[in-house]
């Protein structure tokens, strides 16, 4: 879990690393992104990029664009609108925010004609958008949304998860970005559709995720759904007359992603794993963070186990969802945030980089811990009560980092104390389950051993908390066995999974 706290004058951050450490840093400020420098050679290659087709204004034009308010989504439509008007062209633009105008749902509806009488109508109809912008993918794949789409209706897609009110409610709450894309996808074909990661690229390109959505429509504009001219869309923006500057690269930028998206990558960061990671995907980059977890005969464990699933379920021509749960679970066993993996954290990775990026003036840094090897009282709750050192304390962790390769060992100075142990059994018990799993796989019992290989999903937290979810997720381990053992191909257990 990770909290995030500012009093006036300051910037304070914690964030919580694992059951034994967390930090604060205590700063007069945060310090803004600068993204990548637009220099000449950028602009230029700007100018090159060729100019999309466009579809003459011989009847109303309609464009829906879905967003997020307090995101700049309703700037997106007044900027269309005020670029339709300095062509003399006709537009008009109706927003539906609801009570909820910064973090609730937008919808604006563009429509462009040639002359301002050809629009007796703000709203689009029924099955008559010509193009939908998806800043967000929850608002777009809406109902109210998906109404106005038609087979003809070209659609581009912002890839980002934007949390919603659900997250908040439900530890679990899954927003299913893949069925979302797909439900677009599949209402206007694939040769119809375009996505992008807005988000992402914002921030590493330009500093802030709050130009996403301008970039979204550069992208946009280069695939021909706004059909006016660029001259027209730089004045508006002039006009507009916020982060001018930085508008205008993220258009620029939303075109080259739509035009030369390997030029982008020269220019980020490692990227996440999207949505649409496939399993490859996922078995290479968790693959790639266990050899520097541990070693490469820990990786190679676990590409191991996840191919034995994967070749059985192949075989059976059942899909990949158990191969993909495997891959998922057993990754968070084998990569358990121990004491090794904690101080590797803070001092092997860009942590101190990070922080230095982020925070402006003279910060101070310091870290709560409740070393295990100290000992310590603990609170109510059967937790360890954390002490407070200062920044010191990362060259004793530099230290501690590289010397994991005696995790597991008779020499591994933590594996006594209950969290390791239970770190050992929780990964010992899923590896001898993926092994029956495999000897007993068939047509008939998939469901049950996707039930089971999906449990390790229940087991969260820290100490006691951990450990009740793991005593629970090991009596129902148990139910499912023996219904797996006694070949019953759908039980109670399973349609309650």
């Amino acid at each position: 879990m990770s909290s995030v706290s500012c009093r006036p004058g300051s910037s304070e951050i914690e964030i919580s690393k694992s059951e034994w450490a967390f930090f604060f840093i205590v700063s007069r400020g945060l310090r803004k992104g600068q993204g990548v420098a637009a220099d000449n050679a950028f602009w230029e290659r700007i100018s090159h990029l060729p100019h999309p087709a466009m579809t003459p204004l011989s009847a109303p034009y309609d464009l829906l664009v879905g967003g997020v308010g307090g995101t700049g989504v309703v700037t997106v439509g007044q900027i269309i609108t005020m670029t339709a008007h300095l062509e003399g062209k006709g537009s008009s633009v109706l927003d539906f925010m609801g009570f909820a105008q910064k973090g609730g749902a937008v919808l604006s509806y563009v429509r462009l004609a040639s002359q301002p009488i050809e629009l007796n109508q703000v709203r689009i109809e029924a099955g008559q958008a010509d193009a939908m912008i998806a800043c967000d993918m929850v608002v777009a794949s809406s109902q109210k949304a998906l109404n106005v789409l038609q087979p003809t209706t070209r659609i581009v897609a912002n890839l980002a998860e934007l949390a919603t009110a659900d997250y908040v409610l439900y530890r679990d709450a899954d927003m299913q970005p893949s069925k979302r894309l797909n439900m677009l996808r599949e209402a206007v074909g694939d040769a119809r559709f375009a996505s992008l990661d807005a988000n992402r690229l914002a921030e590493q390109l330009l500093g802030d995720t709050v130009f996403s959505n301008m970039m979204m429509l550069g992208f946009a504009w280069q695939q021909g759904l706004v059909p006016l001219s660029e001259p027209a869309l730089q004045r508006a923006l002039e006009l507009n007359g916020v982060a001018l500057e930085k508008n205008r690269q993220a258009f620029a930028w939303g075109r080259l992603a739509a035009v030369e998206p390997d030029y982008l990558q020269q220019h980020l960061d490692t990227m996440p794993l999207s949505a649409n990671a496939t399993l490859d995907d996922v078995v290479a980059r968790n693959g790639r963070h266990l050899e520097r977890y541990q070693n490469c005969a820990w990786a190679e464990r676990y590409v191991t186990q996840v191919t034995k699933v994967r070749e059985v379920e192949t075989a059976l021509k059942g899909g990949q969802s158990l191969s993909e749960a495997v891959a998922h679970q057993l990754y968070r066993l084998m990569a358990y945030k121990d004491e090794y993996e904690v101080a590797r954290l803070y001092t092997q990775s860009d942590f101190l980089d990070e922080v230095k990026a982020t925070f402006s003036g003279d910060y101070q840094l310091t870290f709560h811990l409740a070393p295990p090897l100290l000992g310590g009282r603990k609170d109510a709750q059967g937790r360890p009560v954390k002490r407070r050192f200062g920044p010191w304390v990362l060259k004793a962790m530099g230290v501690l980092a590289k010397m994991r390769g005696l995790r597991n060992t008779a020499l591994d100075p933590f594996r006594f104390s209950a969290d390791r142990k239970l770190d050992r059994a929780l990964l010992a018990n899923y590896e001898q389950l993926i092994d029956e799993l495999v000897a007993r796989l068939d047509g008939t019992n998939h469901a049950t051993a996707l039930a089971l290989a999906k449990l390790p999903e229940e087991i969260r937290g820290f100490g006691p908390v951990r450990e009740a979810a793991a005593e629970k997720a090991n009596k129902r381990r148990e139910t499912l066995l023996k219904e797996l053992r006694e070949g019953r191909s759908k039980t109670i257990a399973v349609e309650a999974a």
